[in-house]
């Protein structure tokens, strides 16, 4: 079983020079998911149920409606990451103190 993930696969697979490196590393790499990209994308009696036409869109109210509401939202937890950086540094120069003190 490989430790790389599908894209670095396929990757790797396309810079190689020829076809039967690419068998080869292809082979030392299988498994079933890969097995199934492949024959979704290279066997001609597979057919996706994909429409031809663009999918049915509408965009969502609530998004334009609370625009103010999302903007002072993104702000709290700007201003949350910023408080969570100062307490943790305050944090480590505290503990870094108390070594001081008591030594």
């Amino acid at each position: 079983m490989s430790t790389e993930s599908l894209a670095e696969i396929i990757e790797s697979a396309g810079e190689m020079k020829t076809k039967k490196e690419k068998i080869a590393y292809l082979l030392e790499k299988n498994s079933k998911p890969l097995r199934n990209i492949l024959k979704v994308t290279y066997d001609k009696s597979m057919e996706l149920n994909i429409p031809s036409s663009a999918p049915p869109y509408v965009p969502s109210e609530c998004r334009i409606r609370m625009g103010c509401c999302l903007e002072k939202h993104e702000n709290f937890l700007t201003s949350l990451r910023v408080l969570t950086v100062i307490i943790f540094t305050l944090f480590v120069e505290k503990r870094c103190l108390f070594r001081y003190w008591k030594q």
